[in-house]
């Protein structure tokens, strides 16, 4: 049996949460223990045998409690088989130079943990979502749920494959 799988998840306004318990959820029915906390949430990371972290994007920046959780744990991550995702309108286009700008915003994540798997997804915005003045801003952003549910779960189960030949 492989060792219990971290999913960790860093979000502004829901969206990220949930593609992490989809995710999460994937790794479970594959036949992993898995833990989904909030990356803010987590204290010990030597618990796991491997982690998935993703990240909500906004204005090219990771989330903070990311970034923490990485500065803080990145030298026991670096000892597992460690994914990450990031979820932001970035990629709400599937092209080369998105998915390439994409990446740039998880360069803090992949310099550190140097990740066995990156998932590039398209997020949710619902400007009624996130406070004020923020949303004078985000009313000008294209709103609505633009998350590929079939490539999510798809990545999820290649992350699966690789936690159970590597935990």
């Amino acid at each position: 049996m492989a060792g219990k799988v971290l999913v960790a998840y860093g979000s502004w306004c829901g969206s990220t949460s949930e593609v992490a318990a989809e995710i999460a959820a994937v790794l479970r029915a594959a036949g992993l223990e898995v833990e989904l906390r909030r990356a803010r949430d987590v204290r010990d990371v030597s618990l796991y045998a491997g982690a998935v972290i993703g990240t909500a994007i906004r204005a090219g920046h990771c989330t903070k409690e990311v970034l923490g959780l990485v500065r803080k744990h990145g030298k026991q991550l670096r000892q597992m088989p460690v994914a990450i995702f990031s979820v932001g309108l970035q990629v709400k286009e599937r092209t080369a130079q998105n998915e390439a700008k994409a990446l740039q915003f998880l360069e803090p994540l992949r310099q550190e943990l140097q990740p066995r798997a990156i998932g590039l997804f398209a997020g949710a915005l619902d400007a009624r979502k996130v406070g004020f003045p923020l949303s004078l801003i985000v009313r000008a952003l294209p709103q609505g749920d633009f998350r590929d549910w079939a490539a999510i779960r798809s990545w999820g189960r290649d992350v699966a494959r690789l936690m159970l030949a590597e935990t």
